[in-house]
C-alpha cells in the first residue's frame, strides 16, 4: 500500500509539526512568494509538481495554504484530474488539522 504524504499548496514557513501527525513525508508544491499575475505559469508549476510527485488521492492529503487564487487553481486541477481529494483544514482554535474529503466533480463534502 502506498505511503501517505502531506502536500502543502504553498509553504511559507508554516510549522510542520501538526501536519506530521498525518505523515512524516511533507511535500511543498510551491514555496514562498508566487507571481499571482502569471496564472498560466503558476498553474503549470502546480500541475507539474503534483505530477512529478505522483499525487495520489487515495492516500495523499492536500493542505490549502497560500493565496486564494492558488486554492482556486489547485481546485480546478483536482476537478479535472481526480474524483476526490482529502484536504487537511487548519482549525485555529484547536491548533490542529481536520481531515475533510471532497469530491470536486460533484462538489460534495
Amino acid at each position: 500500500m502506498p505511503k501517505k504524504r502531506v502536500f502543502f499548496l504553498n509553504w511559507a514557513g508554516h510549522d510542520l509539526r501538526p501536519a506530521k501527525k498525518f505523515s512524516d513525508e511533507i511535500i511543498m508544491i510551491t514555496k514562498g512568494d508566487q507571481d499571482l499575475f502569471e496564472l498560466d505559469r503558476l498553474r503549470y508549476r502546480i500541475r507539474e509538481s503534483l505530477t512529478r510527485h505522483n499525487f495520489n488521492t487515495d492516500t495523499d492529503y492536500l493542505v490549502l495554504s497560500g493565496s486564494s487564487i492558488m486554492t482556486y487553481i489547485v481546485g480546478t486541477i483536482m476537478g479535472e484530474q481526480f474524483q476526490h481529494v482529502t484536504v487537511l483544514l487548519w482549525d485555529a482554535k484547536k491548533q490542529t488539522y481536520k481531515v475533510q474529503d471532497h469530491s470536486p466533480k460533484t462538489n460534495k463534502i
